[in-house]
């Protein structure tokens, strides 16, 4: 099974800096294909340090208090700490933190190769909002299945994912600012998580009421073992960016609970129609769908540029093969954010 677990810090180096037009005490820094917004001259083309990915939540340590009149967080969710938000500095996005070596006394990075996850070593999860309503349900605990969670990595952090696609059948998505869900179908038993959480079967949930007023729970008694992964979204939910006026689910992937391994594209109607699923779960927008995969990063970006139906901009798309892949024992799905919207 792949891991899809993103990389939220990790080892990097500097490719290239340049001037930020107008701006005497701040230059452009890139790391990857990311530009993040730095204090001039305190990187140069080389230095090593690490990188931390938007959306990271660090935790409230000295290093990282210089992020506190701006990022600060704390909820019953995540806790306390430090969140890594999109900026746009004098109309550059700056997207990322960078830090120096200096900075990590504790790690030993000698011999260290870039690139190399940090993510745990250093205490940083992905920051998620929570729930405002107490509507999702009560856990019965923390997440534990082998059922990769669905968080999708950027394709800035994942480029050779992007250049493996080429030339192959692909498929992009529209995706969903909402929540995300999965449902396990295995050994005659239902089971639902949040990023989070295993969500109790109680009829205070919202997310297991959805499930059986689609009917998803009761087609998925009579069906073989299936795991559905989707996102939850409406009122409350992140902004309710769809301005839709009930919650409701769509799903982005289904694949086997026994192996964790997730089904092709091509062969999700099929299992649909055989397992009638296909009268109760809609899948998310699919945008396009061809047979030779050819787009550079500039042109992808320009792609999450639209709207959602009856709404406004998208969060972005996510882009995949027609048929499954691993690329260094990694699957290959990546997704990219529209920047506008980020800053909405």
């Amino acid at each position: 099974m792949s891991s899809n677990n993103r990389k939220l810090a990790t080892l990097q180096s500097v490719i290239d800096v340049q001037p930020v037009p107008g701006a005497d005490l701040i230059e452009q820094v890139k790391i990857m294909e990311w530009t993040i917004i730095g204090k001039k001259g305190e990187f140069k083309v080389g230095d090593l340090g690490v990188f931390f990915e938007i959306d990271s939540f660090l935790p409230e340590v000295p290093r990282y208090e210089f992020m506190r009149r701006t990022s600060y967080k704390n909820n019953e969710l995540m806790g306390s700490g430090f969140i890594v938000r999109t900026k746009k500095i004098r109309g550059i996005f700056s997207q990322g933190l960078f830090m120096p070596l200096t900075e990590f006394p504790e790690i030993n990075f000698t011999d260290m190769e870039v690139g190399t996850d940090l993510t745990r070593r250093l205490g940083i999860r992905e920051y998620k909002e929570p729930d405002k309503t107490g509507k999702y349900g009560n856990g019965i605990k923390v997440y534990h299945c082998n059922i990769c969670k669905s968080g999708e990595i950027n394709v800035q952090s994942a480029m050779h994912l992007l250049e493996a696609l080429k030339g192959q059948p692909y498929y992009i998505t529209e995706k969903i600012d909402g929540k995300s869900v999965l449902v396990v179908k295995e050994n005659g038993i239902i089971r639902v998580f949040t990023d989070e959480m295993e969500l109790r079967n109680s009829p205070t949930s919202s997310i297991w009421k959805l499930m059986h007023d689609k009917g998803i729970v009761e087609v998925l008694m009579r069906c073989d073992d299936i795991f559905i992964q989707g996102e939850l979204f409406g009122p409350d939910i992140n902004k309710n960016r769809l301005k839709v006026e009930n919650m409701d689910f769509k799903f982005y992937n289904l694949g086997n609970p026994k192996t964790g391994e997730y089904y092709d594209f091509v062969d999700w109607y099929d299992i649909l129609r055989n397992t009638g699923l296909e009268n109760v779960i809609e899948a998310v927008k699919v945008l396009e769908i061809w047979d030779c995969f050819d787009y550079n990063l500039l042109e992808l970006e320009k792609l999450t540029i639209g709207e959602y139906e009856n709404a406004g901009q998208r969060e972005g798309i996510v882009v995949r093969p027609q048929r499954e892949m691993i690329v260094n024992g990694e699957r290959l799905s990546f997704q990219v954010i529209n920047k506008d919207y980020i800053l909405v």
